[in-house]
């Protein structure tokens, strides 16, 4: 298939495959196709404002430390989260 940008593998529907070849398949972990479109979007377009950077970093800097709050807080989200790109996709269809 092909690849985006930022290295994430693509077939030609476009659907994401989780590659360990790639930026993106080393660093996707994520629990959900949103949360992956996510990290695929930052890796193509990365910050660029110093604040918003050290935010970001602060962010994970805390998630990291805290692992088990961590773990409940994935666990609870992810139970409520809707993928409102793919139910936005499917309205215009």
């Amino acid at each position: 298939g092909m690849e985006t940008s930022s290295g994430a593998p693509q077939t030609a529907g476009g659907n994401l495959h989780p590659s360990t070849s790639s930026i993106y398949g080393m660093l996707n972990h994520c629990k959900t196709r949103m949360g992956s479109r996510l990290l695929d979007s930052w890796l193509r377009q990365p910050l660029v404002d110093l604040a918003e950077i050290t935010a970001r970093q602060d962010a994970v800097e805390m998630l990291v430390r805290n692992g088990e709050e961590r773990g409940k807080l994935r666990d609870v989200a992810l139970t409520a989260v809707v993928d409102l790109d793919a139910l936005g996709a499917g309205l215009l269809r």
